[in-house]
């Protein structure tokens, strides 16, 4: 039955979502409140693993050098794509900062919270508690959960622009296995929500906040 679960859940559900185009971030609140109560109530999960900052930090310096490489190869994947003809106006290398300072700070402070913490706790930490018994190996386990977290973003698919959403999906597949990983090493909510929060916030100030967020265009483009 956790198959099934699983498949309704990280499969079915994500296309209901692009479907009736509901709210994305109220979406992932009340999802992230639903999971936390679960989590809370369940005996068999470890509480500590919400925060666990021994883990985090144990973690830190592998987390800033991955950060410091990915960070320069998104660079270079920024002003390339700003070449693509269907880009242009859409993504421009650090466009956002520039052109709309203020919003891009609020975006700054409330994407960790409202976005990334929500995120974190539905892909890594329901994710590697619930379906341990469906993925019993950590390399599928890590693979499953950067899946379905790719996945998700097809959200952010428009139909008028090629490769967008096959953008979207593929970066965050690759970010998904990087933050599966650090979940599943520190086994701390806290370490993943960090590394997401530090690749999240550089996507966003770099340019490709477009292919994340589809109302994003106007603010993050140069």
């Amino acid at each position: 039955m956790r198959i099934v679960e699983f498949a309704g859940l990280y499969g079915a559900l994500p296309v209901v979502f692009g479907v009736v185009r509901v709210g994305i971030i109220p979406g992932l609140i009340l999802g992230c409140a639903i999971l936390l109560f679960v989590l809370w109530r369940d005996p068999t999960f470890e509480r500590r693993r919400f925060v666990n900052i021994a883990g985090a930090k144990r973690e830190l310096r592998f987390m800033l050098s991955t950060f410091a490489l990915g960070a320069i190869g998104l660079i270079g994947l920024t002003w390339w794509l700003s070449t693509w003809l269907q880009f242009q106006g859409r993504i421009g290398l650090f466009g956002f900062p520039r052109r709309n300072p203020a919003f891009y700070a609020i975006v700054m402070t409330a994407y960790p919270i409202f976005s990334v913490y929500p995120q974190e706790l539905i892909y890594r930490t329901f994710f590697f508690h619930r379906y341990a018994c469906v993925f019993r190996h950590p390399a599928m386990m890590i693979f499953a959960s950067a899946a379905a977290f790719g996945w998700a973003h097809h959200l952010f698919d428009n139909p008028r622009i090629a490769w967008d959403a096959e953008l979207s999906v593929a970066l965050t597949f690759v970010g998904g296995l990087l933050m599966a990983w650090t979940y599943h090493r520190s086994r701390s909510t806290a370490a993943a929500w960090l590394e997401h929060s530090l690749f999240g916030d550089w996507v966003w100030t770099i340019g490709l906040g477009s292919l994340f967020y589809a109302g994003a265009s106007r603010v993050v483009a140069g």
